[in-house]
């Protein structure tokens, strides 16, 4: 710290090159609970290297600090409360605020700093901690008192089980289930078509999800609630699309639009799992009942004279194609 001839008395710089303040405790404050362990010489620093703005701020703590130290003596001067006697609780008490005290106020960094400590004798301790807490214990309840103090500090530290306080806050802090809430199929149905991302559907796709909604109200009910829906009613769902008369490959849309559905609610965090996956049938095994056989070389005549001349595999495509009224590109 070095003091400039143009400061007031207080304001020095500071070894970092800052205004800073630097004053001495008065002594009529040390016996005050703030001070008392503290070192007897306050450093603070402004923050800043300008002169101007630093003396401003630094005249400003120097008010704050005499503020504080008249409130101190202020609380020095009440008169502490006379106490005559104290039960066994009332002195278990007393020793229990002595030990706060001593943990609050007693600063081991300022003790080794050279400030000074509080008082290890438990005596002195009794009468420190009876002036902080603004009582006048009689001279007789003294030695009572001190025996009270000194078995509190005499008792062991309690220790903390680190192993269990981290299972502890891992499980505080390790969120639990997360709530579903619970929506029936008509709900469902009215949140999945108010979607802004399926707002461009064609309308055949969107008559996919009406048959859908419809096999779906008749086969499970659109009451039912969405997290109850399980496999086996899929498959009963499944099989009753199946089974509508028409073409294998809109039917399977119709199976993969229930799909689509239960994939959006496992989506929107409605249920587990989508019940609804992989029950589409392939197309082979769906259509193969369905396949179109070649025509036979009889019907072929029948329907072909035999002067056309259809010698080659090409010249049946072109015959097909007139006969089917195809145009060029085609």
């Amino acid at each position: 710290m070095a003091k400039e001839a143009g400061f007031p008395p207080g304001v020095v710089w500071n070894r970092a090159g800052r205004v800073g303040v630097l004053k001495q405790v008065p002594r009529d404050v040390w016996d005050h609970p703030d001070w008392v362990g503290r070192s007897r010489t306050v450093e603070r620093s402004t923050g800043t290297a300008d002169r101007a703005e630093g003396l401003r701020r630094a005249l400003r703590m120097l008010v704050e600090l005499d503020d504080a130290w008249e409130a101190c003596r202020r609380d020095l001067r009440r008169e502490p409360r006379p106490v005559a006697s104290m039960t066994a609780s009332e002195a278990e008490a007393f020793a229990g605020d002595a030990e706060t005290l001593l943990d609050l106020e007693f600063d081991p960094e300022v003790a080794k700093a050279g400030g000074e400590a509080l008082p290890g004798d438990p005596g002195e301790l009794v009468g420190w901690a009876a002036r902080s807490l603004g009582l006048a214990p009689a001279a007789g309840l003294l030695p009572a008192l001190g025996e009270a103090v000194a078995a509190r500090l005499a008792e062991p530290t309690p220790t903390t089980d680190r192993a269990r306080y981290e299972a502890e806050a891992r499980r505080l802090l390790t969120p639990g289930p997360r709530r579903r809430r619970r929506m029936s199929l008509a709900e469902l149905f009215s949140l999945f078509e108010a979607d802004p991302r399926r707002a461009g559907l064609s309308g055949r796709t969107a008559s996919n999800y009406t048959t859908a909604k419809a096999v779906l109200g008749d086969v499970v009910g659109l009451g039912a609630f969405v997290d109850q829906v399980d496999r086996d009613d899929m498959r009963r769902v499944r099989d009753a699309l199946l089974a509508l008369p028409l073409a294998p490959a809109t039917k399977r849309k119709y199976v993969r639009a229930v799909g689509s559905l239960f994939a959006y609610a496992l989506r929107e965090g409605l249920v587990e799992a989508n019940v609804a996956l992989g029950l589409a049938p392939p197309a082979a095994a769906a259509e193969g009942a369905l396949k179109r056989r070649q025509f036979t070389a009889d019907e072929l005549a029948r329907l072909f004279p035999p002067g056309w001349g259809l010698a080659s595999p090409v010249d049946w495509m072109l015959a097909l194609g007139l006969f089917q009224g195809l145009r060029a590109e085609e």
